[in-house]
C-alpha cells in the first residue's frame, strides 16, 4: 500500500468518529433541561401521639396534656382535631400556614370524672382526606387517704374573642380547650384584669406573642402564679440583668415575669430599669424524701460529631427521672445553638420535639432532633438542650433541666 492508500484509509474512519460526534451533539441541541420539581406532600398526614401513652393512669383531677405532632403535613392541612370519646375538645382550622411539613399540637384537658376515655388526634387535608390516631387511657379516683391534686393548671378557662374567632370549640363544655399549634404548649388562661394596662415614663407596651407561663421571679426555677393568652397587652416595666426576662404588668394590678422571647415589645428598652427579681424560697429540707419528679439530662450525642456548614444535623438526648415520682405528662426539648459569647442564637430546631412519660429511675433516650447551622464555620459552637420546655412538668428542681456540648462547624461546602 502506498502512502496515499494508507492515509486514505486512516482518515476514512476518523471522518466517520467525527459525523458521528456531531450527529449525537445535534440530537442534544434541542432537549430542554430537566426543572426541579417542586416540592410536594402526597398520601395522608401522618399522626404521632408522643402523651399521653396508651393505658396510662391518671388521677381524677389531674390535667391530661396531650401532645401530637402531624407529619407530611404540607400547605393544604386544613383542620386538626382533638377528640375525647368522639366529642370535640379543640379544633384549629388552617393549622398550617407556612406549609410545614411537621407541626405540632397540643391540648389540655383536666379530667373530672372516673373511667375508661379514647383520645383521638384527627388531621384532614383540604381535599376531604385525612388520617387519625387514638390512645386509651384511664382516670380512677385516689385513694380514700388522699385529696385530689391540686393544680393552677385547673382554672376556669376565658379564652379571648380572636382565639374563638381562630378555632372552632364544640361542644360549649367547661373542659373544652382551644387546640394550640403552638410549641411548647402552656396551660389555660386565668382569667385576668381587661382594663388596658397604664404606660409611665419608663414602660415599653407589648403584646404576648405567644400563650405563655407567668412566674413570681425572671427565671424557671421561680414558682408559676398563672398564664396569658396570645394577643394580650402588657406593659414592661423592667428587665432582669440577663435580659432574657421582662418584669410585666397586666391590666390594673396584674404583675408577673415572662421569659421575653414570648412578647413582642413595641419600643426600646434601652431605658428600662434592671431587676433582679424577687429572692429564691429555699427548697425545704424535706423535699427530696418526699418524693416528686426530677428530671436531667443524662447525655446529649452530636451526629456527626463536628456538623458540616448547611447540613442537617442530629441531636440526640437522654433523659433520666431521678425523682421518686412518675412524671404524669410527656415535654418538649428545644435545642439552640450558640457562639460562646454571643447572646442571641445562631440556629434553633423546630419546635416539636415531645419526649413521653418517664417512670422514676427511669433513662429514655428521645427521639433525635434535627438542626442546621449555616453561619460562623471553623469556628467553636455550643448546642445547648433544654428539656421540659415550657414547664409542663413539676419538678423539685427546676434548675438542672439544661446542658450542652461544644463543636467545630466544619465549613464543607459553604462559601
Amino acid at each position: 500500500m502506498n502512502s496515499g492508500e494508507a492515509t486514505r484509509a486512516i482518515r476514512a474512519p476518523c471522518l466517520m468518529f467525527i459525523a458521528l460526534v456531531l450527529l449525537f451533539s445535534a440530537c442534544s441541541l434541542g432537549v430542554p433541561s430537566a426543572e426541579v420539581a417542586p416540592v410536594t406532600f402526597s398520601g395522608p398526614p401522618v399522626i404521632r401521639i408522643a402523651s399521653p401513652l396508651p393505658d396510662q393512669t391518671f388521677l381524677s383531677g389531674a390535667t391530661v396534656i396531650v401532645q401530637a405532632r402531624i407529619e407530611n403535613a404540607g400547605p393544604d392541612l386544613a383542620r386538626v382535631t382533638m377528640l375525647l370519646d368522639g366529642v370535640v375538645l379543640g379544633e384549629k382550622q388552617d393549622p398550617n400556614p407556612i406549609g410545614a411539613s411537621v407541626v405540632p399540637v397540643t391540648i389540655d384537658w383536666p379530667t373530672r370524672n372516673p373511667g375508661q376515655f379514647e383520645i383521638t388526634v384527627a388531621a384532614e387535608r383540604g381535599d376531604g382526606s385525612g388520617a387519625s390516631e387514638s390512645v386509651s387511657i384511664s382516670v380512677v379516683l385516689p385513694p380514700e387517704d388522699e385529696e385530689p391534686p391540686e393544680s393552677a393548671e385547673t382554672v376556669e378557662v376565658v379564652p379571648p374573642a380572636e382565639e374563638i374567632v381562630d378555632a372552632t370549640v364544640v361542644p360549649p363544655s367547661d373542659e373544652t380547650a382551644v387546640l394550640s399549634t403552638d410549641a411548647p404548649a402552656v396551660s389555660p388562661t386565668a382569667s385576668l384584669p381587661t382594663s388596658p394596662p397604664v404606660l409611665s415614663s419608663r414602660s415599653v407596651a407589648a403584646v404576648i406573642a405567644k400563650p405563655s407561663n407567668l412566674r413570681r421571679g425572671p427565671g424557671t426555677s421561680f414558682e408559676l402564679v398563672g398564664s396569658i393568652a396570645v394577643n394580650q397587652e402588657v406593659v414592661i416595666v423592667a428587665v432582669n440583668p440577663d435580659r432574657d426576662w421582662y418584669h410585666i404588668r397586666y391590666g390594673a394590678q396584674g404583675d408577673a415575669w415572662i421569659y421575653s422571647e414570648l412578647v413582642s415589645p413595641s419600643g426600646d428598652l434601652g431605658s428600662l430599669p434592671v431587676e433582679s427579681g424577687p429572692a429564691l424560697a429555699e427548697p425545704a429540707p424535706a423535699a427530696t424524701s418526699a418524693g416528686g419528679v426530677n428530671l436531667v439530662i443524662a447525655g446529649i450525642r452530636l451526629e456527626p460529631q463536628n456538623l458540616v456548614c448547611n447540613q442537617a444535623g442530629k441531636v440526640t438526648v437522654s433523659i433520666r427521672n431521678e425523682g421518686t415520682e412518675d412524671t404524669s405528662a410527656g415535654g418538649w426539648i428545644a435545642v439552640e445553638d450558640m457562639i460562646p459569647g454571643r447572646d442571641e442564637p445562631v440556629a434553633r430546631s423546630d419546635p416539636a420535639n415531645p419526649f413521653p412519660t418517664i417512670r422514676a429511675g427511669e433513662t429514655i433516650t428521645a427521639i433525635p432532633v434535627n438542626i442546621t447551622v449555616s453561619v460562623f464555620y471553623e469556628q467553636v459552637h455550643r448546642i445547648v438542650v433544654s428539656i421540659d420546655s415550657g414547664g409542663h412538668i413539676a419538678e423539685i428542681n427546676e434548675n438542672d433541666n439544661s446542658d450542652y456540648i461544644e463543636y467545630t462547624l466544619r465549613r464543607g461546602n459553604c462559601p
